[in-house]
């Protein structure tokens, strides 16, 4: 059973603003030095501020969405447990927003799944998918009214599959799409077209040693009208997909990245993004290869993700991040109608090794960017930013060029077919949510008489889905230990024997704040931990 709780906790820590409305903000859940942040994953600009979403923020468990308002500033904070056991992982990585106010959000955890939420955070449905590493990777809201994602599965091979439902969560149709079992195709990004069909974008790999582009048309049933590649399907060249948008002149503008897997032609590890135009057939029209991002800080960046939207006058805002190497910086590059770039920045949101993974461009031209910030060992903190309409944020580094080359990829016939798999559903419709909100800090003491080879460890794990906390130590024998529980003020509130491992305290009838865990061994030795109750929902 799926539960929802919010957490009211955000340490807001405003940088500066260049003008109004441009901000940029870094979340820190953070207790004595340690700090639990959040993983974007999308990015939702709406009517009162803006929608983050991706695993839980600020907390070890569940999916999570955040809302903030006009300046960045967190008005909820929700986190939901998929999984029904309270210690589910999860993370919603594409939303759309409803003419309610609510919203459609779609991931895995690990299992695929979608859910209804309303403008409050409150979730109204939830249906989950069977069989894991199940990946929602585009959402979109149709002309009928019906919702339709994409994304990819695992079985003999990744198949590619777009699934269409009403808003009640009740399937239309759901369909793979694949090839033979030596190849893995994947849909990243998807459009709706005049006739009510539809144009998937994203790639095939043939047995890890080639990738090409992948774009298939189907109907408003379905079914595969057409499906080509573009690439030249060369040993250890791997051409990934982003994007697809539609343009004012009835084309689509198709962007991802190129990278050759072979130290000897590629030594510096360059990933290189890629623009593409196409026509309503899938004829390609042009095609540019820009240049890799330079070196800031003395490390270099490759490109692994060209996030894309259109401008209102036809021209392009790309975003090319890195999101599975670390990086100081990332450039936002507007382009020309025809992918050639106007001018680009290079962007610095923090000190420490930073990610920008989801983009949303507002109708002023600005663009709003969602991401986190990871030291090297956790993820220590989320951020949102928002720019001028020139690109320009409080912590751009330098004003830099990009170069782009002629990039002409031959079409080729081949693409997928519909397979005859069908998917198996599950409800899962939250209950009532739970009433306290516990939020872990992993602060962790070690003992008074401390053994160099055996320190004491006592970690919390509090479970979304109930009031109880369980209290784990490792490390020491227990027997004969007390566990006690003190309010902010330092009053004792409870005190309970520890028999063995494992203890669970009960914290529903606890005040909000921050209370503090001790364990304390008969020879002396303790450990503790810090516990926030955050109150009531």
């Amino acid at each position: 059973m799926s539960r929802s709780s919010s957490a009211l906790c955000a340490l807001v820590l405003p940088l500066f603003s260049l003008a109004q409305g441009t901000f940029q903000q870094t979340y820190d859940w953070d207790y004595q030095g340690t700090l639990l942040g959040g993983t974007p994953k999308a990015l939702l600009k709406v009517s009162d501020g803006y929608l983050v979403g991706g695993n839980a923020f600020g907390s070890l468990f569940g999916a999570g969405l955040m809302h903030t308002d006009e300046a960045g500033v967190p008005t909820w904070n929700r986190s939901y447990d998929i999984t029904g056991d309270g210690f589910g992982e999860g993370s919603i990585s594409t939303m759309l927003a409803l003419p309610d106010g609510g919203f459609i959000v779609a991931g895995a955890a690990p299992a695929l799944f979608y859910a209804r939420v309303d403008a409050a955070g409150t979730m109204l449905w939830a249906k989950r998918i069977a069989g894991n590493f199940n990946i929602a990777t585009d959402l979109l809201l149709l002309a009928d009214g019906n919702i339709l994602f994409t994304g990819k599965r695992q079985g003999n091979a990744y198949d590619a599959f777009v699934i269409k439902a009403d808003l009640d969560g009740t399937v239309i149709w759901s369909q793979f799409y694949g090839t033979e079992t030596e190849n893995s195709e994947f849909f990243t990004s998807v459009v709706e077209t005049p006739d009510n069909g539809f144009l998937c974008l994203g790639y095939r790999n043939h047995l890890t040693q080639y990738m090409d582009l992948l774009l298939t048309k189907l109907d408003a049933n379905g079914a595969v009208e057409w499906s080509t590649r573009y690439g030249s399907s060369e040993i250890f060249t791997l051409l990934y997909s982003d994007d697809i948008r539609a343009t004012a002149d009835g084309n689509y503008v198709l962007t991802g990245t190129s990278y050759v897997a072979l130290s000897a032609l590629n030594p510096d590890n360059v990933v290189e993004p890629i623009v593409m135009k196409v026509d309503p057939m899938g004829v390609l029209l042009w095609s540019n290869k820009l240049s890799a991002l330079p070196a800031l800080g003395g490390q270099g960046i490759t490109n692994d993700h060209v996030r894309n939207r259109i401008m209102p006058d036809g021209t392009m805002m790309l975003l090319l991040t890195s999101v599975d190497q670390p990086s100081t910086g990332l450039q936002l590059v507007h382009a020309d109608a025809s992918g050639i770039p106007l001018n680009a920045i290079n962007l610095r949101n923090n000190t420490v090794p930073s990610y920008v993974t989801a983009m949303a461009l507002l109708p002023d031209n600005s663009v709003a960017l969602a991401g986190y910030n990871n030291p090297g060992t956790y993820v220590s903190s989320t951020f949102l930013t928002h720019t001028d309409e020139t690109g320009h944020t409080a912590c751009n580094d330098t004003a830099s060029t990009s170069v782009a080359v002629a990039f002409e990829p031959p079409t080729n016939a081949g693409g997928v077919v519909a397979s005859a798999c069908t998917f198996t559903y599950t409800d899962i419709t939250p209950a009532t949510p739970a009433v306290v909100v516990v939020v872990h800090h992993a602060c962790s003491g070690t003992g008074i008489h401390d053994l160099a080879a055996q320190q004491p460890t006592l970690t919390l794990y509090p479970n979304p889905a109930s009031t109880n906390v369980q209290v784990r130590l490792e490390g020491l024998p227990t027997s004969g230990s007390t566990v006690v529980l003190f309010d902010a003020t330092g009053a004792v509130v409870r005190t309970m024997a520890m028999g063995d491992s494992m203890a669970y305290l009960d914290v529903q009838d606890l005040s909000p704040g921050i209370h503090l865990v001790r364990w304390m061994g008969k020879d002396g030795r303790m450990a503790q931990a810090k516990l926030l109750v955050l109150g009531a929902r």
